[in-house]
């Protein structure tokens, strides 16, 4: 059977960011009798501070990361199994270039299916453009094909 689950981009910068409070603060606590929406159960666990992995569970409720720690015997409406796979739910990519596919697609779906939930971006400059600037943007186009609709900074944003 696939497994295979898709986050929404805040579902997945939630996963991210609480598991960074997590692992500054130890795992969340759990409410027991609460039914989470979902848990991925028996996933090793990566939660970026350099500390080793560990077998776990992670629950989310809504947007929200509810347990991020050791195995525990709450309810869900939903469970994974992701045995012997890791679970590493927020990668930042510090030096992104999605312009071009970010036209194509807004949904970014291609970093986000790869672990991505943070891009910074912005080490090349999308205006102020002039005419030749615009023209030479035009003719590096090359799979992903896109109009450059703007001449300034703010409008490019």
């Amino acid at each position: 059977m696939d497994h295979r689950f898709e986050l929404q981009p805040i579902v997945a910068m939630a996963l991210f960011f609480s598991m960074f409070m997590a692992s500054k603060a130890g795992s969340a606590p759990a409410a027991s009798s609460q039914v989470h929406d979902l848990v991925f159960r028996n996933g090793y666990i990566l939660d970026g501070s350099g500390r080793p992995g560990y077998t776990g569970d992670i629950a989310i409720d809504a947007d929200r990361i509810a347990y991020v720690g050791p195995h525990q015997a709450f309810r869900a409406r939903t469970e994974i199994d992701v045995k012997g796979q890791a679970i590493a739910p927020g990668f930042i990519n510090m030096l992104a270039h999605p312009e071009e596919s970010l036209f194509a697609d807004g949904r970014a779906l291609s970093d986000l299916t790869q672990g991505v939930t943070l891009e910074v971006m912005g080490e090349f400059s999308m205006g102020p453009l002039n005419a030749q600037m615009t023209q030479k943007m035009l003719d590096r186009n090359s799979d992903i094909k896109f109009p450059v609709t703007w001449k300034t900074l703010g409008q490019y944003l």
